[in-house]
């Protein structure tokens, strides 16, 4: 099986930044890949991209010389075999809020004798050979998502499964389920300090932490907060705010 470059990146001390891909477009994808991210997730979970949409972007990333991973829609075995089956190199799985969801987001992305997952060829196979059921257990990135406040008194034990990779802190909804403002819109000290202590929980098990910025100062201060991996911004936000900022710049000209 190919090496997955982004397993020999993952460490407790890394400082990776990753791309975050919104439109489900290959071509978009492609672009994104070669700007030189440690990785680039395509986003099933809020965003159109479905099974063969999400495929088409793992092999634009791959050629733009990045890492494909998705943030799945659901913790649900036939989303998780169908994209990974589909070439994803990692996993991000939401709304982890009990031990026994982290266990089955584990025992449905692993190869038997960790797990359940099922294996019959797709484009990993494809791409891997049969090594692909050998090897892809100690390939893959399996991510799981922290993002209601349910999951604080159950964080202790999950940290003590194996068979996952990363933590991922979802700030946002984190921030909603909390009653509190949401990191794009105001800073919550309330917030903070629960992400600051689930980032000191999750290092003191061995785990790197992960999340998302909205900007590329908020995903240098992360960075500096002891986050691992932090995805910068978005394709389309990206796209949005300097289509603003050049019309702007227009309008304002013109209008002299």
């Amino acid at each position: 099986m190919k090496e997955n470059p982004l397993r020999k990146k993952l460490s407790t001390d890394a400082k990776l930044v990753g791309g975050w891909l919104t439109l489900a477009d290959p071509f978009a994808a492609e672009m994104i890949a070669s700007v030189g991210f440690d990785y680039v997730v395509v986003d099933m979970e809020h965003w159109p991209a479905d099974v063969p949409q999400a495929m088409r972007c793992f092999q634009a990333i791959t050629a733009g010389g990045s890492v494909p991973v998705a943030r799945l829609p659901a913790n649900d075995p036939v989303w998780i075999k169908r994209t990974l089956d589909a070439g994803a190199m990692g996993l991000i799985i939401p709304l982890i809020n009990s031990v026994d969801e982290a266990k089955a987001a584990i025992r449905d992305s692993r190869f038997p004798p960790l797990g359940r997952r099922p294996f019959g060829g797709g484009r990993a196979a494809v791409l891997n050979g049969l090594s692909y059921i050998a090897e892809s257990n100690d390939q893959i990135v399996i991510v799981l998502q922290f993002e209601q406040v349910d999951v604080l008194p159950h964080v202790d034990e999950i940290l003590k499964l194996e068979g996952f990779d990363v933590c991922f802190i979802g700030a946002t909804d984190l921030a909603l389920s909390m009653g509190e403002p949401v990191p794009a819109q105001a800073r919550s000290e309330k917030l903070e300090a629960t992400v600051a202590e689930l980032v000191a929980k999750i290092h003191a098990a061995g785990f790197p932490a992960s999340t998302t910025s909205v900007h590329a100062d908020h995903c240098v201060q992360r960075l500096s907060e002891g986050f691992n991996l932090v995805s910068l911004s978005s394709d389309s936000a990206l796209m949005m705010a300097n289509a603003k900022q050049s019309f702007a710049k227009v309008r304002e000209n013109i209008s002299r």
